[in-house]
């Protein structure tokens, strides 16, 4: 009889732990939210442990305009962009320590566009489950949970509990098995990098207005942009750059906007960092303007390229990054990375010979869009 509840309770333990890991498996993959920002932060946690030597953080102009890959394969030095759609400055202090738990770079860039949200932008729900989903700093992520939170509190731990329902969505499935083919891999190959495929129709760039003038930040981004400083000065870190990516100002808004990104560069200077506008070097960054734009906030893949040319031969100069210390293993993964890109660009040409004008069309580590790329590899 002692057997036979043995066994029994060996079955049932068994039938549980397998419950449990199909639910796992399916709320990783399937009935959860999977988009692009999710695949990047996913790559995130995927770098090796302190082998990232520069760090871009920030939100959609991070993505969209810079190019680790381009990085290393003009300077040798690895990057990540930390970064996802309207990432606010709310939430800096806390990304920063997530970071930090698992890199020691050698320098950190802020794109400041975050820092000029208004009141409804610095607690947008959707940038507090993109962070928390995969934050491994668990008393920071109950703190964001806690204070920031708007839904279910057990659904930010268990995000099957919110998205059970939305397993049918074709780009959902497609992002999920694309983020299993990653997690198989063990890491990204694209590095989180956006790339926009198509030109949207933009207003004519306004003429007359101050590239120098200021405006306040909403205060409670300015009182989070402070903290954010703050944990800056205490964390160590070397080099702090925070900067402006380039955007066509086309209306008011716009020029309001960079108002309040020259007003976040005077309080960093305040902490003794550089606030450097790279809107202004597009003429020699060769980025033409509008055709090198998606739209007046994000640049085209061939923007991007040129941008993130630009950037390195900048920071090279600026700090002396040298190429980063890596094993024949490390680097190898990193090469393939490069060729994965400069296929995506030859990919980006070939499309721009017949583009489709008006249109949302981008290049990111989707299962199908790897697929049309894999073909522009050079042979090996």
């Amino acid at each position: 009889m002692k057997k036979i509840i043995i066994k029994r309770c060996v079955k049932i333990a068994s039938l549980l732990i397998a419950v449990v890991l199909f639910l796992a498996f399916l709320q990783r993959y399937i009935l959860t939210n999977v988009s692009d920002n999710t695949i990047r932060l996913r790559g995130f946690y995927q770098e090796e442990p302190n082998t990232l030597d520069v760090i871009v953080l920030g939100a959609s102009e991070v993505y969209s305009d810079f190019s680790a890959d381009e990085l290393y394969k003009k300077t040798g030095v690895t990057s990540y962009p930390y970064s996802f759609a309207a990432n606010p400055v709310t939430l800096w202090k806390y990304e920063l320590r997530e970071i930090l738990e698992r890199q020691t770079p050698k320098l950190l860039i802020v794109e400041l566009n975050g820092a000029q949200y208004g009141k409804d932008m610095l607690y947008n729900s959707a940038a507090f489950r993109y962070l928390t989903q995969d934050m491994k700093l668990l008393p920071e992520k109950k703190e964001i949970i806690d204070t920031y939170g708007t839904d279910s509190k057990l659904s930010y731990y268990f995000p099957i509990l919110k998205y059970h329902s939305e397993w049918h969505r074709g780009k959902n499935l497609r992002n999920g098995y694309s983020m299993l083919v990653q997690d198989m891999r063990g890491y990204s190959l694209l590095k989180g990098s956006y790339s926009h495929m198509a030109r949207k129709e933009v207003p004519e760039e306004l003429k007359d207005y101050d590239r120098t003038a200021t405006r306040d930040l909403n205060p409670e981004a300015e009182k989070y942009f402070r903290e954010f400083l703050d944990e800056c000065k205490a964390s160590g870190i070397e080099n702090v750059l925070f900067v402006r990516f380039p955007h066509l100002v086309t209306d008011k808004k716009g020029v309001d906007a960079l108002k309040r990104n020259n007003r976040a560069g005077e309080i960093a200077a305040e902490y003794g960092y550089e606030y450097l506008d790279m809107d202004a070097f597009c003429g020699e960054a060769g980025i033409e303007r509008p055709e090198d734009f998606h739209n007046t906030d994000h640049l085209m893949m061939s923007g991007q390229m040129k941008f993130t040319d630009y950037l390195a031969d900048y920071l090279v100069r600026k700090y002396d990054l040298k190429p980063t210390d890596l094993s024949p293993e490390q680097k190898e993964k990193w090469d393939e990375s490069v060729r994965w890109m400069d296929a995506c660009f030859a990919y980006y040409q070939d499309y721009m010979k017949d583009p489709v004008f008006n249109r949302e069309y981008t290049v990111y580590e989707r299962s199908d869009v790897m697929a049309r790329v894999k073909k522009y590899l050079d042979p090996q």
